[in-house]
């Protein structure tokens, strides 16, 4: 196969590579640069825009043949979805597990190495900050060609969507995601209710304001765990992003678990309906039996009991059935909760 290289002019500050990417599934996950850079696959790499069934693979290679015009230095080779509108302003995080990126030189010798990806610790990757985006760093001479191959694996399911390369200015800042600054905001209003609650449970030594506390804290932090640029992995696990997928379903369990905890402290549960309480302890211990399952199938098997967004919203349902429950009690504290309990319920949907 003749390489057509893509000219990287350094005067244009950003670049679209899909022209120059070919795409090649692995469905053996084992494949090295040696094997995919010889004779025998040259052929079998398909343009990334023919190619439709990332879904079905957890691995695969993209080449990108590039010639330089003019002096490049440093400047960022990243990933993009090839789905979504070019313009959109969130398709740079497209979290891909693990990500190698080759620079070979013409005769397909390995220049250099780089990683990243969602899942590579912060200390290999060339570009440290921003787990959400995956991207390394470029550099090339005047009438430099590379042949850049690329193998993208995640191993915590398939892939997501098509991905191509786009090379870009550093000077150009990245724009934010589209939701970023409503995530940012509300996590730090949550927040603040958490802190107001710890407070005052030190004060009044109420249960229900420390359960308040516990839900609107760990609110606060899935927050984090929405934001596009994945500002969690950054501040906690920077050496072990791996712990994310743990972290995530613990949080997502806690939440619900703690609100409920506070329902049945704030209303007094057992005084109201000793059938109801055992109903709920029993509820909340087999969440909490299924969230430590989920923990030991993700470490072992890479993969969920049930998909994390199902699983929420069973709970989720369920959790609202018991709030619906305690709209029958005559008691104005129930109510209260009812009242507030099935917004809360619904914004943390």
């Amino acid at each position: 196969m003749r390489d057509s290289f893509y000219v990287v002019d350094s005067r244009i500050q950003i670049h679209d590579l899909r022209p120059a990417t070919f795409v090649l599934a692995d469905s053996t996950n084992q494949l090295t640069l040696q094997d995919i850079a010889s004779a025998k696959f040259s052929d079998k790499f398909k343009p990334v825009s023919a190619f439709n069934n990332f879904k079905s693979y957890t691995s695969y290679w993209l080449r990108l043949p590039i010639a330089t015009q003019g002096s490049i230095k440093n400047w960022w080779l990243m990933l993009r979805q090839a789905d979504k509108n070019y313009y959109s302003t969130n398709t740079y995080e497209v979290n891909y597990n693990f990500v190698d990126v080759y620079f070979c030189n013409e005769r397909y010798q390995l220049l250099s190495k780089q990683l990243t990806g969602l899942f590579m610790p912060r200390s290999q990757k060339q570009i440290k900050n921003t787990a959400g985006i995956n991207r390394v760093l470029f550099s090339g001479g005047q009438g430099q060609k590379q042949i850049v191959y690329i193998r993208i694996y995640n191993e915590f399911g398939f892939g997501s969507a098509p991905a191509y390369v786009e090379i870009h200015n550093p000077a150009v800042p990245l724009p934010a995601g589209n939701r970023d600054w409503l995530i940012t905001m509300m996590g730090g209003i949550i927040f603040f209710f958490s802190l107001f609650s710890f407070s005052l449970f030190l004060f009044v030594k109420d249960k229900s304001y420390l359960f308040f506390g516990i839900y609107t804290l760990l609110t606060s932090q899935i927050y984090l765990t929405k934001h596009s640029r994945l500002p969690f992995i950054d501040w906690y696990i920077p050496e072990h992003p791996q712990w994310f997928i743990g972290f995530e379903a613990i949080l997502e369990s806690g939440i619900y678990i703690f609100f409920l905890m506070f329902g049945r402290s704030f209303i007094n549960l057992p005084s109201l309906s000793k059938r109801t309480d055992n109903f709920l302890r029993v509820f909340i211990a087999v969440w909490i039996f299924y969230t430590l399952a989920q923990l030991i199938v993700v470490a072992t098997s890479r993969h969920y009991i049930i998909p994390l967004p199902y699983s929420t919203l069973i709970f989720t349902l369920l959790a609202i059935l018991f709030v619906i429950r305690f709209a029958f009690f005559k008691n104005i504290f129930a109510r209260l909760f009812v009242i507030g309990g099935l917004w809360l319920l619904f914004f943390t949907l």
